[in-house]
């Protein structure tokens, strides 16, 4: 820009500038116009003026001239006054504003005297003497400013008479003109009237002679006057006589009312007749015409000016206070000042009222301090009493010394604490107390004082809802309370504590506290809820119908307050209502309504959701099963498609087998039950009679089963009944405690029972009503309290504090898949669901990592050995791994050195990080002399020996270590199959090769034992003596057992309570790995039914297992179990856990294939955690010690289940007779004085005993005797006569094609035995009914328990027989045909004895069959096994042609 061109711009924006700033600066001209000169007279006030100015508003000032003083300088007051006789000055002026000037005017007003004739009365007459002897006569008056003003002067010859005492007159009707006091000194006066007229002065008027006549309302002039005389003048004054009509008041007699006319608007009035006939009227009066709700009151009549009364014909509604509204305005007759007449259509609304008799309470907190002895210390002296009295409570406490924070404490009833509610009472206390709410004496006391006590003060207390928080104003002091919602939430408390406040602490004083009155302003409620209805019906979508049905519900049971007008003012649309109602009525609507807050699922993020949300989505999950199971039709259901995330959901809950988790939890819970207090875990009630509790509401529906243990604990003496419905109840006392809930869907339909626990098959049923069963309420059962009058009864759920439920099956197939992959960070997981034929969708991973085996790279998904790829269908579940292969190895060398530890040893190995190790071929060392050495091992430089197989993770150095040899010994192999082998081609210091297993039918090697029962090291070294080395055989089995029962444990837990069954505390649901719940025959087979109590208040608690060698069996289990969380176990070395897992109360533990399993009980799909065993402790040289940690409480150890894998015969023998000698210790006397129960016992044990030794070599048989004892009772009861006893039940024997049917049995029935001559010659006989398996000839077999018959050298003897059947029957025994020697007979008491003994001559042992058919009717050998155990005697038993049959059969008698 050129520099010219840039001057010319500065210019004109200076220019510019300078023009702005004089706009902005210019002020208008102003003037003021209209301000005259002005005149008056003395007495007037300042007249009025009427100036203007061009802007502004115009004010004056007043001053009074000043000689020498111009207008301008004179001091201006206010405008305002009465003037008087005088100059003065009038100053208008204009102040100055923004947009104009300033500007004054001046006028003067001159002031004159007031005019003779215009001043009243009739002055004062005076006279004088002038020169020339006349009178000269004047009247003086006095002007306003008080100067005198004289007027009527004339000359006259003669002095005018003067009167005196004329005055004007002011009187009401009926006034008769007296002229007493009127006076004249010349002259007879004369009195006239005339009546005053407009225009014409008094002069003027014509004049009557006065006369007595009253006068009416009116103006009157009395004219008095004095004719001339001889030596006077005449004179003449006047008064004026002003008559006005009585006042209604001075009118005496009563008034007539006049009413006012409303249509015509005609006031009323109150009217009197005046003494001259006019109506005087008294007041004004109109009618107001009110309506409320439209409906007209009586009309009132009021006096204009005064209020209107409170009608007595108001609506009145009980329950209800009444509030009156004019438009929006609060309405009160007694406010409203009446001027006109009036119409008030007005508005009635109400507010419930309730004076809440019965409420109060006293509060749980202070309950105990009510109560008197020594567990509360309280005394006749300080405890606390609470009296119901009409209309109030009243409370006598007093401080408590000893527990400074006790205080009374009341609780004032539920009640609704909200925006709408208010509540109101006094109280009063007969000295001072602090008075607050909650656990807020430091910031909310009310403290009532010693004088407020002395005046006996009542303070109101008004408790309402500001912004969220509960208020309570003591008599206008205000404190904040928090949050509340309910008015039982904060207990109203009292305390007298301070003594710098309460002269009188520790005294006993008397509260009383006023029944609480409370309001509800339900119509601002239903305006609240009606805003946020829609108006229209477009309004409504399935979005929000199901929130605006609730809002409607909940609109409608306030609206249920409404009066009339109400009803029909505040209402919901009907078009609204009936979209709505249509919406939320569809079935389908309704099930997407119940998971409409259920989140996509997402089961990563489900994995990082709390225990709380997880549960809460299980709810809406079981909910939505329930209704759709219920509510859709058959149609319905064939045509709805469950969603794919509901698909998922059902999935991931289908294991979860709680229906209700921590039922109470730290006294929270959704129990209802109102006559219980809540505690920690648990609820209490201590009375007599039925009191109910309702159970959190589950959606039955969406399960096959729910169940419930439950702890009902009564004090000593009481009796508790369990009632679920009529004829169903269950009973418990303080000896047996615990009961089961089940709730059971029979053919479609739902019922409920109570029992023991898991006796539930046998109970009685009732009906669950449909409600309950669909999850909308909680299902209700009785708890009847009798006997005694200690009642206490605790009732808790002692199954992990949880409802159990099985879920019903998912409708739609889903599936999981697992991926698990490698990381440089280590392993990860993650976890997908597929619907069945979905794609499969796989993890995006790193290609490569790297780690300390060295480069992995990705090859591809696998299951197995099958690879998968995205976009396959999935139709099972997956568990699919990354795989990858190391395409870069690290590393390492392992170099061998001669025992010099300088010279290398063959070559250096190469391995990569994870190789087994491979020793090169062992070297040799150099004899010396006639010394020889054997190779030892390799060992490293810190000792450490390697014998091969170990894993390379470094590089490794190893030396060669040899031994000398000098001494040659021997090694024996025994306890073999056969001979013993001796093998002595062996040096001390040398190692010894492990032989090749040996062999023995029917047993397992188990190992090379030495002789002190250790298993053999072949590493170890020979030593000078040699080695004997023992074979170790186990014998394979897979039964089941209890290992150790509870009793038996009780002498390895230190601190045990005893042993009790699982069932008697609540622990009958503990079950092995075995048990399936569809089968309801395991259940007993696999329950652990007995249990140790441990427990105690200390912080650690050490057990021992028993030493086992688990070597031997397939798994052990057992259980350790504690409600409220099991916290951590200390176990081989490791720390367990609990706290945080979702099985923390009821632990199984297993041990199986060398790893101790850990998992939830009932819960067997994947172990919580699983780690190795020491070889020791597998072994059971080392037992598994348990140290719990945890404070207090009880725990439960279960009993020990084990499957064996393989039995130790020699342990297993040893066992049997260690317990057999404690039983003959325990029970045998004399052998002549042991009962036939006894023998049995005996004999069974004995031969129990005998065929396990059976499994027993020469060596082990030998070194491992049978105990004194039990020869000894042996021999003498071998010495006794032939005495029969029944040995083994017919129940217990085997049967095959038989059945047995109890109504068949016989008891008592005579028999033939000693007719038969057999050596039982029994007279009577129980038989035992069989029948047959079919219509067929196939008939049966029954078959003995192995019994050693040799071992024992008893007789044998049983009877037997068939019925029912025309076609022969034969028994046999191995397949031995006795022609008709061995037909049955078909009579019981012509039965067959069957005797089996040892035949001396041949020295072998025979079954015989007796029936009187010659001497030897049927005689069959056995076998050598049979006789010695080896083996189980089968009789058959066969029919000539096919028939039904039954078969009787006595159980088997012996004798020593």
């Amino acid at each position: 820009m050129k520099k010219t061109n840039l001057m010319v711009l500065l210019a004109l924006v200076a220019v510019l500038c300078l023009s702005l700033t004089a706009c902005t600066i210019q002020k208008h001209d102003n003037a003021i116009s209209g301000l005259n000169d002005l005149t008056a007279t003395c007495g007037d006030k300042v007249p009025a003026l009427n100036a203007t100015a061009l802007y502004g508003e115009v004010s004056y000032g007043l001053a009074k001239a000043a000689d020498g003083t111009e207008k301008e300088n004179l001091t201006y007051g206010e405008y305002t006054g009465t003037l008087t006789i005088g100059t003065y000055y009038v100053k208008a002026s204009v102040a100055e504003a923004e947009d104009y000037k300033a500007a004054e005017a001046y006028a003067k007003i001159t002031v004159n005297h007031q005019a003779f004739a215009a001043i009243e009365g009739n002055g004062e007459t005076k006279h004088e003497t002038t020169a020339d002897g006349k009178y000269r006569v004047w009247t003086e008056k006095k002007c306003a400013c008080g100067e005198t003003i004289i007027g009527n002067e004339t000359i006259t010859d003669k002095l005018p008479a003067t009167i005196g005492g004329v005055a004007d007159i002011s009187d009401k009707c009926g006034y008769v003109v007296a002229t007493d006091g009127i006076t004249t000194d010349k002259g007879t006066l004369k009195f006239e009237l005339a009546t005053a007229v407009d225009g014409t002065d008094k002069e003027q008027l014509t004049y009557a002679e006065l006369t007595a006549e009253p006068l009416n309302a009116g103006t009157y002039y009395l004219k008095v006057s004095v004719d001339e005389g001889e030596d006077f003048g005449a004179a003449t004054a006047y008064a004026k006589i002003t008559i006005n009509h009585k006042t209604y008041e001075e009118i005496d007699g009563e008034g007539t009312f006049v009413a006012p006319v409303f249509d015509t608007k005609t006031k009323g009035y109150y009217t009197k007749k005046c003494a001259c006939g006019t109506e005087m009227h008294n007041g004004e009066y109109v009618s107001v015409k009110v309506t409320v709700d439209g409906t007209a009151l009586r009309e009132q009549v009021v006096e204009v000016g005064k209020n209107l009364v409170v009608p007595t014909d108001l609506p009145q509604r009980e329950g209800y206070v009444l509030t009156l509204k004019n438009g929006e305005s609060a309405f009160d007759f007694t406010a409203v000042q009446v001027n006109d007449f009036a119409t008030y259509n007005l508005i009635a609304e109400y507010v419930a009222t309730e004076t809440r008799t019965g409420k109060i309470s006293v509060g749980a907190g202070s309950a105990w301090m009510l109560i008197k002895g020594d567990e509360t210390k309280l005394t006749e002296e300080n405890v606390s009493s609470f009296e119901q009295k009409d209309g109030f409570v009243e409370v006598k406490t007093n401080f408590l010394p000893e527990n400074v924070t006790a205080c009374m404490q009341l609780n004032l009833g539920a009640g609704v604490l909200d925006a709408y509610h208010t509540y109101t009472f006094t109280f009063k206390a007969s000295q001072g107390t602090s008075v607050w709410f909650g656990d807020n004496y430091d910031n909310g006391k009310f403290n009532y004082t010693d004088e407020m006590a002395a005046a006996n003060t009542v303070v109101t207390v008004v408790v309402k809802i500001v912004d969220g928080n509960m208020i309570a104003s003591f008599d206008g002091a205000e404190f904040n309370y928090g949050k509340t919602y309910n008015l039982n939430e904060q207990t109203l408390r009292f305390q007298d504590k301070d003594e710098m406040l309460f002269a009188n602490r520790g005294k006993r004083y008397v509260i009383t506290v006023t029944e609480v009155c409370s309001t509800y302003d339900y119509l601002a409620d239903a305006q609240a809820i009606l805003a946020t209805i829609p108006t229209t019906a477009d309004e409504v979508t399935i979005e929000n119908a199901f929130q605006l049905n609730e809002t409607i519900a909940l609109f409608d049971v306030v609206a249920a307050n409404f009066s009339a007008r109400e009803r029909t003012a505040y209402v919901v649309d009907n078009a609204v209502r009936e979209k709505v109602t249509l919406l939320v009525n569809d079935h389908v609507n309704i099930a997407n309504n119940i998971i409409k807050d259920l989140p996509k699922f997402d089961a990563a993020k489900l994995a990082d959701m709390t225990e709380a949300e997880i549960d809460g989505l299980y709810k809406i999950v079981t909910q939505y099963v329930a209704y759709v199971k219920t509510a859709f039709t058959a149609e319905e259901l064939a045509s709805y498609t469950e969603s794919r995330d509901i698909a998922m959901y059902r999935y991931y809950f289908a294991g979860r087998k709680e229906a209700v988790k921590k039922v109470i939890d730290d006294g929270k819970t959704e129990i209802i039950a109102p006559d219980f207090t809540k505690e920690q875990t648990g609820i209490r009630v201590k009375s007599a009679g039925k009191h109910d509790v309702t159970l959190p509401a589950i959606p039955l529906a969406a399960y096959s089963e729910v169940h419930m243990y439950i702890s009902v604990r009564p004090n000593s003496g009481c009796v508790v009944t369990t009632i679920v419905g009529a004829g169903c109840s269950f009973e418990t006392n303080a000896a047996s405690t615990w009961l089961e809930i089940r709730f059971s869907n029979k053919d479609g339909k739902w019922v409920v029972s109570v029992s023991a626990p898991d006796a539930y098959l046998t109970a009685p049923t009732v009906d669950v009503p449909q409600d309950v069963v669909v999850g909308n309420k909680g299902f209700t059962f009785t708890v009847e309290v009798t006997t005694g009058d200690n009642y206490d009864v605790l009732i808790d759920f002692p199954d992990a504090n949880t409802i159990r439920g099985t879920q019903i099956a998912l409708d739609t197939t889903v599936y999981k898949v697992e991926y698990t992959y490698s990381t440089a960070a280590g392993e990860k997981q993650a976890t997908s669901y597929y619907l069945d034929g979905e794609q499969l969708v796989l993890p995006q991973i790193a290609t490569t990592y790297d780690d300390e085996v060295g480069t992995h790279t990705f090859k591809g998904w696998f299951a197995g050995e099958t690879q998968h790829n995205a976009g396959e269908l999935v139709k099972d579940n997956l568990s699919l791994v990354a795989k990858f292969e190391v395409t870069r190895y690290n590393e390492f060398s392992v170099t061998y050195y001669q025992d010099d530890n300088v010279t290398q040893y063959g070559e250096t190995q190469t391995y990569h990080y994870g190789d087994k190790l491979t020793l090169p071929a062992e070297p040799t060392k150099a004899s010396q002399g006639t010394t020889q050495y054997a190779f030892v091992g390799w060992y490293d430089a810190d000792g450490k020996q390697y014998k091969g197989g170990e894993t390379i993770t470094a590089d490794l150095e190893l030396t060669a270590k040899f031994n000398e040899m000098t001494v040659k010994v021997q090694v024996t192999l025994t306890n073999l199959a056969g001979d013993d082998e001796v093998l002595d081609n062996y040096y001390a210091g040398a190692k010894f090769d492990k032989p090749v297993d040996p062999q023995r039918t029917g047993f397992v090697f188990a190992g090379w034992y030495t002789t002190d029962g250790e298993l053999y090291d072949f590493d170890a070294l020979l030593g000078n003596d040699g080695l004997t080395l023992v074979a170790k055989w186990y014998k394979e089995d897979n039964t089941k057992s209890v290992l150790y029962t509870n009793t038996q444990l009780l002498s390895y837990i230190t601190n045990n309570w005893g042993a009790v069954a699982a069932n008697d505390v609540g622990k009958g649901f503990l079950f092995d790995t075995d048990f399936k719940d569809t089968v309801e025959t395991t259940i007993d087979a696999n329950r652990f039914v007995g249990v140790v109590k441990m427990g105690g208040d200390c912080l650690k608690q050490s057990w021992s297992l028993p030493n086992i060698n688990f070597n031997l069996f397939e798994k052990v289990e057992f259980v350790i179990t504690k409600n409220g969380g099991l916290g951590t176990i200390e176990m081989l070395g490791k720390t367990l856990d609990f706290t945080n897992s979702a099985a923390k109360e009821h632990i199984l533990f297993q041990i199986k294939d060398g790893k101790l399993n850990v998992y939830g009980i009932n819960a067997y799909t994947a172990p919580l955690m699983s780690f190795d065993i020491p070889a020791d402790v597998l072994s059971g040289k080392d037992a598994i010690g348990v140290v719990f940690n945890y404070e207090s409480g009880e725990m439960h150890v279960s009993e020990i289940h084990a499957t064996n894998k393989y039995v130790d015969p020699v342990a297993n023998a040893n066992a049997i007779n260690a317990e057999f000698a404690a039983w003959c210790n325990a029970n045998v006397g004399a052998a002549s004085e042991l009962t036939a129960e006894k023998k049995s016992t005996f004999a069974n044990y004995l031969n129990k005993l005998y065929i396990a030794r059976n499994d027993l070599t020469a060596k082990e048989t030998k070194e491992n005797g049978i105990e004194g004892i039990i020869t000894y009772v042996h021999g003498e009861l071998a010495k006794l006569a032939d005495s029969y006893f029944d040995m083994i039940a017919a129940t217990d024997f085997t049967y095959n094609e038989l059945y047995r049917d109890a109504e068949r049995d016989v008891k008592g029935k005579g028999v033939k035995n000693g007719a038969y001559e057999a050596p039982n010659a029994a007279t009577t006989m129980d038989y035992y009914g069989y029948v047959a398996g079919g219509a067929d000839s196939t008939g049966g077999t029954f078959t003995l328990p192995k019994i050693n018959f040799e071992a024992l050298g008893m007789n044998f003897s049983l009877n037997c027989a068939y019925q029912n059947t025309a076609s022969k029957v034969k028994i046999s025994v191995n397949n031995v045909d006795g022609g008709d020697a061995n037909y049955l007979s078909n009579n019981l008491e012509y039965c067959f004895v069957v005797g089996i003994y040892k035949d001396a001559a041949s020295n072998k042992w025979f079954v015989r069959l007796y029936a009187g058919r010659g001497q030897y009717d049927y005689k069959v050998q056995l076998t050598d096994a049979q006789a010695n155990g080896q083996e189980a005697v089968t009789f058959t038993i066969s029919l000539e042609s096919a028939s039904w049959f039954s078969f009787h059969i006595s159980n088997l008698s012996a004798t020593f």
